[in-house]
């Protein structure tokens, strides 16, 4: 909290205190209460949603079983070919940047 002070709010399942709008998508998600608590927190806050390549491929990598491509791109707004061509080009590339996912033939990692 910037200022020491605790801010609560009384737990409620309704939508009472939500505009419409942003507000009222956002409470649908994450429902009612945790956006009043963002309300409460972050006030004046203008946030963006965007649409992430690492979000998608961070998504395909914790759910893909091998058989749930189309199941993955309904989620995620993408074909199931396109599911698969993430699957395809993350089991080409090391799961970060800086940690390869095996080491080299000849020593060293």
């Amino acid at each position: 909290m910037p200022n020491g002070k605790r801010k609560s709010l009384r737990q409620s399942n309704s939508f009472d205190g939500i505009p419409d709008g942003d507000m009222m998508l956002l409470a649908n998600v994450i429902g009612p209460d945790a956006t009043r608590k963002v309300m409460l927190e972050l006030p004046g806050i203008r946030l963006n949603v965007p649409k992430s390549k690492l979000f998608k491929e961070w998504y395909i990598r914790t759910h893909f079983n091998g058989a749930n491509a189309r199941h993955i791109g309904l989620d995620l707004g993408l074909s199931e070919r396109r599911v698969e061509q993430y699957v395809a080009e993350m089991y080409r590339k090391p799961a970060s940047d800086t940690a390869p996912r095996q080491g080299s033939l000849f020593g060293g990692l």
